[in-house]
């Protein structure tokens, strides 16, 4: 998914860790941040409201991101497309 939106990913990237995360409302991320503003029109599209981190490493060439998660509340993700939402974070 971080290619998709040309956001440097490598699960075994290894220097200094950091971490950057931000809540998503309806029309802006919370704070914003230029790793985390690609994946606005995605979360808007299903109507995802909640806290999307990223944690990665950062390398001679920038920073790489290693892992993500995810946590929001249970009204936030419409129902009837839970399964959708899902599928968008996985591909």
């Amino acid at each position: 998914m971080c290619r998709r939106f040309d956001v440097p990913y490598d699960a075994a990237a290894e220097g200094d860790p950091w971490s950057s995360g931000g809540w998503y409302r309806a029309k802006e991320v919370v704070p914003p941040g230029p790793l985390l503003e690609p994946w606005s029109p995605l979360f808007r599209s299903i109507g995802f409201r909640g806290f999307f981190r990223l944690v990665g490493v950062m390398t001679p060439t920038g920073p790489v991101v290693t892992g993500a998660d995810a946590d929001w509340p249970s009204d936030a993700v419409p129902l009837d497309r839970t399964a959708e939402f899902l599928q968008h974070l996985a591909a």
